[in-house]
């Protein structure tokens, strides 16, 4: 058995952190996940917020294309394609989606063409010379009008002197972040976004251990937006 410590309040965003061993950095090949298995006559359930920061992004840049996707419920990473290619979604490659999922969260807060080009790379195996890196931050950006006013609004709080030094950013839940002096694009555009799905994942915990009281389930990790339970069989 392994037993890892948490933290719920090392983070800034307020993210759960997970120390000794660390659970929420296993590599996503199988060759590690194999390694964890439930006992005899046990089984792991694992449930996640799919896309959770990109839903969230959606809702607090009021980005109209987002929202609507979501509600029809469409795969963004497909619409984001379509959108940038000029083309149908059934007509969307399995190497366009790929693109851009890298896209939908290399860009949503705020990275440059340089560094997407590395982080697509590195991430999604997605190969891009500079040119074509700034022509797809342009292309994404003419369609997710939301999410580049909210942009643009980040750039101008976070470059606006304050009279008290003193700049802060909000999760929809409303707890805050200050910072005294000044903050990074990428700190401040992320805190809410990231802020909101923690908010909501320890909402869900807690909601979560009431409900399992009486079953023979019982909540062993979390992974930023995941949660995994381990439960017998027969349940």
């Amino acid at each position: 058995r392994i037993y890892s410590n948490y933290s719920q309040c090392f983070t800034k965003t307020g993210r759960l952190t997970c120390s000794d061993i660390n659970l929420q950095q296993i590599p996503h090949d199988s060759r590690f996940r194999e390694c964890f298995t439930a006992p005899d006559g046990k089984v792991l359930v694992i449930a996640d917020y799919s896309q959770i920061e990109l839903r969230i992004a959606g809702e607090i840049a009021d980005d109209e294309t987002i929202i609507s996707a979501y509600k029809n419920e469409q795969d963004l990473h497909r619409l984001t394609a379509s959108l940038v290619n000029n083309k149908e979604i059934s007509e969307v490659t399995k190497e366009e989606r790929q693109a851009a999922k890298a896209l939908n969260f290399g860009f949503l807060y705020g990275m440059g063409s340089e560094r997407f080009k590395e982080y697509a790379l590195s991430n999604y195996s997605v190969e891009l010379s500079i040119e074509e890196a700034e022509s797809f931050k342009n292309r994404f950006f003419n369609n997710y009008i939301g999410l580049k006013h909210w942009h643009n609004m980040n750039f101008r709080a976070i470059n606006k002197p304050s009279f008290n030094g003193v700049l802060e950013a909000r999760t929809l839940a409303n707890r805050r972040r200050q910072w005294y002096g000044a903050a990074s694009f990428n700190e401040f555009t992320n805190m809410p976004v990231q802020g909101t799905g923690a908010d909501i994942l320890k909402i869900a915990l807690g909601s979560l251990y009431k409900a399992l009281k009486g079953t023979s389930g019982k909540m062993i990790a979390t992974v930023h937006d995941e949660i995994i339970i381990e439960a017998d069989v027969a349940d």
